[in-house]
């Protein structure tokens, strides 16, 4: 067996064997999500991941329903006669819904077209704001709400 062949073999072998044990591939290409992770699901903490310890996820209409202190707070961002639960589907995560409610709320956005640019155009909250009101400083409008998350979503222990 020649040498080329023998490390053809052993590549074959090596991918087979990642394929089989389940080995995560790595990333393809960039994320266009600049910015932190924290509560609001920046990179720097946990809280907005959405998985429990028995691999279930959590949603933000699970947690919702495990906050009733939290729903009455966020209740009243959303116009009147809007279901809560309905409102947070789909979202990834509980922060990020809190940081579109609140920037809604602050720039006079409705919520549903936000909901709309960032679910169904799969848009950032930046990239949201931009779309629906260019003439604002989209990125530090999406701070501004994400801290307001980050606050919110600490206030009641979440």
């Amino acid at each position: 067996m020649r040498w080329s062949d023998r490390l053809q073999h052993l590549l074959r072998a090596g991918l087979a064997l990642a394929l089989v044990t389940g080995l995560p591939a790595p990333a393809q290409g960039k994320s266009q999500d600049k910015g932190r992770q924290g509560v609001s699901g920046r990179e720097s903490g946990t809280a907005g991941k959405g998985i429990k310890a028995g691999g279930r996820m959590n949603t933000p209409e699970r947690l919702l329903d495990k906050n009733p202190k939290l729903s009455s707070r966020l209740q009243e961002l959303l116009p009147l006669g809007t279901d809560l639960q309905l409102a947070a589907a789909g979202f990834k995560n509980l922060g990020q819904f809190v940081a579109a409610l609140h920037v809604s709320r602050n720039l006079g956005i409705p919520f549903d077209q936000l909901k709309a640019q960032m679910l169904d155009n799969t848009l950032s909250l930046g990239a949201a704001i931009q779309v629906l009101k260019p003439t604002v400083d989209a990125e530090e409008e999406a701070d501004i709400g994400e801290d307001q998350a980050d606050e919110e979503l600490q206030a009641v222990g979440s």
